[in-house]
């Protein structure tokens, strides 16, 4: 019954990369963490410095294909995509903190494996080589974000979001209003009941 104003930044990285992209510095100027490999010491670190600059919010930005990667690939970096658990970790100790984090689909194939531009729909017709693997149609991507809400649902602090930024034409317009309201359904169906 509480009104709560979230004040926060957008964290990109996980568009890039499984583990984000966590970067800190510890107390005698050493870098801790970096771009392309999981640091729980530079994720604190960013969490605690959010926090102390007056953020309650995070929002990260991410791919959707990691998703289906994760624990079944190994990375160009020789790392096992431990996707979900990464973010699992985030959304704890973001909580011990006092932050919520918004969950945020902005692409579906990863930058690292696409040279094409954003999509403007998370679902066909594609402008990125190869996201019809991981969401071919509608419905994949209605199934996709159920079970994203499923999976994290149960976290207090956390906060879905559909889709960065769709756009396109008047009839993506009209198909994206109508794949949303599905999603909101639907997630609302397993008893889902965040924001």
């Amino acid at each position: 019954g509480n009104i709560i104003y979230l004040r926060g930044v957008n964290k990109p990285g996980f568009e890039d990369h499984h583990a984000g992209i966590w970067i800190a510095y510890d107390e005698y100027g050493n870098r801790r963490g970096g771009q392309w490999h999981w640091n729980e010491y530079a994720v604190k670190a960013n969490l605690d410095e959010m926090k102390r600059r007056g953020c309650n919010v995070v929002r990260l930005i991410t791919a959707i294909d990691w998703w289906f990667l994760d624990g079944t690939f190994w990375a160009y970096d020789g790392s096992l995509i431990e996707y979900k658990q990464h973010l699992r970790d985030i959304l704890t100790w973001a909580n011990e903190r006092g932050i919520y984090v918004i969950f945020t689909p902005y692409q579906v194939v990863n930058w690292r494996d696409s040279q094409a531009t954003r999509d403007a729909l998370p679902y066909p017709p594609y402008s990125n080589p190869g996201a019809e693997t991981f969401i071919p149609d509608e419905q994949a991507f209605i199934d996709y974000i159920v079970t994203v809400a499923s999976e994290f649902g149960k976290y207090p602090n956390f906060i879905l979001e559909l889709w960065n930024e769709p756009h396109g034409d008047a009839r993506a317009r009209a198909s994206w209003l109508s794949v949303a309201q599905q999603c909101i359904d639907a997630v609302r169906a397993v008893s889902y009941t965040h924001l």
